[in-house]
């Protein structure tokens, strides 16, 4: 199946505008799910989740990010991927998931070109991975909402990744990490920037991949941005 990358960027407060993976085949047949059917069953399924679920601090602060995958024509499944996401709480947004698919399922069957199209919503939980690019960024956001010495710990947690034993034939193999964050820091203080960069980030020598993630932080002194870069 080829593929064909949406010239739509999905911007949410939540879901980081880089993760813009959605792609679907074209087909001249109407019985099919077209480029642009697909793109409004996704973006009235984020309007909906904005509107119902993540308008609550207990799912907002811990969804990490959306994907979607498309197995046929006629189903799509969008996964959640939460950050430590209490059980009680997994349930509640279990319920809140399973009465926004319906509804979206029924503007589907009797709205959109009335074709029996299916929408799954499905909720993963966040796994560690030292070396996945949302637990890192993520793990820094943490280190400056939660730590006042947060620059030693931001400096000591790259250091530490950069130290892993690294083996042969292996595509996770992180040669290199930058970072940088910006914004009113600490109190009465003016905006500032900070950069970190540790091991090889030469865009010359790196020739496999590089990754980059960017989130903010909405802190008591104001806004912080940062900015993750991981060479491989």
């Amino acid at each position: 199946m080829s593929k064909i990358v949406s010239p739509i960027l999905i911007r949410y407060k939540n879901m980081p505008n880089y993760i813009n993976n959605l792609h679907i085949k074209l087909n001249k047949n109407n019985n099919y799910l077209t480029y642009n059917k697909f793109f409004t069953i996704i973006l009235s399924f984020i309007y909906l989740l904005k509107l119902k679920i993540t308008r609550y601090k207990i799912f907002s602060n811990k969804l990490v990010y959306l994907y979607c995958n498309y197995y046929d024509f006629y189903n799509i499944h969008i996964s959640l991927v939460f950050y430590k996401l209490k059980l009680k709480h997994l349930i509640q947004i279990n319920k809140k998931l399973l009465t926004l698919s319906n509804y979206l399922n029924y503007f589907i069957k009797f709205n959109l070109y009335k074709f029996n199209y299916f929408v799954l919503p499905l909720i993963k939980k966040f796994k560690y991975n030292s070396k996945n690019i949302h637990h890192l960024i993520t793990s820094i956001k943490n280190f400056i909402k939660f730590n006042k010495n947060f620059k030693k710990k931001i400096i000591n947690f790259i250091n530490s990744l950069l130290r892993q034993p690294k083996l042969k034939k292996n595509n996770e193999v992180i040669q290199g990490i930058k970072c940088i964050y910006s914004g009113c820091l600490y109190k009465n203080s003016k905006r500032r920037s900070f950069k970190y960069t540790k091991g090889n980030t030469s865009t010359t020598y790196i020739m496999s991949n590089i990754l980059y993630s960017k989130k903010t932080l909405q802190t008591n002194r104001g806004l912080v941005g940062i900015k993750l870069w991981v060479y491989k």
